[in-house]
């Protein structure tokens, strides 16, 4: 795996944690103004996108064992993005709880945690370490970099559009 493969899949963390993670609290207040929930609706929704991982994260694993990290990274984020996009046409809260629970969590888990650090520890014998280092540089520099700009992108096109460029972007 050259140092380009591993820029790459920083890089798919440092969209998906900035995005998927940290972008998150930039979403809350406009989400529960738009949908007429409290926020302790919106923030148990989040804590809530856990639970399909943490459920079916080894069929994650067997998947990639049977398929390669790489295939269900690709249509992982995929579906992830995807996701994403459909929050486009959310107009209830009930809407929201389907397409987070049932499209991004699960997907997102695979393409932004599993799948690259299944690829980068398969792919490495001699400096594991470094590879998993600079693939999990990209969580804070997402974090970092990305809330800002998603604060910008929400503010200036509402959480709807954001939303869908960041699964775009994904």
């Amino acid at each position: 795996m050259c140092i380009r493969d591993r820029l790459a899949l920083a890089l798919m963390r440092f969209l998906g944690s900035g995005i998927g993670i940290y972008g998150r609290g930039v979403l809350i207040i406009p989400m529960e103004q738009d949908l007429n929930v409290g926020r302790d609706m919106i923030s148990l929704l989040f804590a809530a996108t856990i639970l399909p991982p943490a459920l079916l994260g080894p069929v994650g694993g067997w998947l990639m064992d049977r398929l390669g990290g790489r295939r269900v990274l690709v249509i992982s984020s995929i579906i992830t993005g995807l996701g994403f996009i459909t929050l486009l046409w959310v107009n209830s809260f009930f809407a929201l709880v389907l397409v987070y629970i049932g499209f991004i969590s699960l997907a997102y888990n695979w393409c932004v945690w599993q799948a690259p650090t299944a690829i980068t520890n398969n792919w490495f014998i001699r400096n594991k370490a470094l590879g998993l280092s600079i693939l999990s540089a990209g969580v804070g520099a997402g974090g970092v970099v990305l809330v800002p700009v998603a604060e910008f992108m929400v503010d200036a096109f509402g959480w709807r559009v954001a939303s869908a460029i960041g699964g775009s972007a994904i």
